[in-house]
């Protein structure tokens, strides 16, 4: 069974164009494959992501996507990441765990 899902977390990587698939499958650790995948996944720009790139990082659902975005379209473009702890439902914890993947 685990063969079967990397090999299919595999060919979904291969899809979206990650140049560390190759080494990964070497690998027989998901961990492994899952790290070094992120290692290369481009961070998300705040100011131009849409509800469904917020809603791809975890800890992000839809509600909290959509929220970002509302508040965007409301007061204009972040001016630092800092500025999405005015968004309803972002907090310190939250903005700290989706940091690493978001840019401006």
């Amino acid at each position: 069974m685990l063969k079967k899902i990397t090999h299919r977390m595999l060919l979904v990587l291969a899809l979206f164009g990650f140049s560390s698939v190759a080494p990964v499958m070497a690998s027989n650790s998901f961990s492994d494959m899952a790290s070094s995948a992120l290692g290369n996944i481009e961070k998300l720009n705040i100011n131009t992501a849409s509800i469904a790139d917020f809603a791809m990082i975890k800890g992000l659902g839809e509600k909290k996507a959509g929220e970002i975005v509302k508040y965007r379209e409301t007061y204009g473009k972040f001016k630092k990441i800092e500025d999405l702890l005015n968004v309803t439902g972002i907090g310190k914890m939250l903005l700290e765990k989706i940091r690493p993947f978001l840019s401006l």
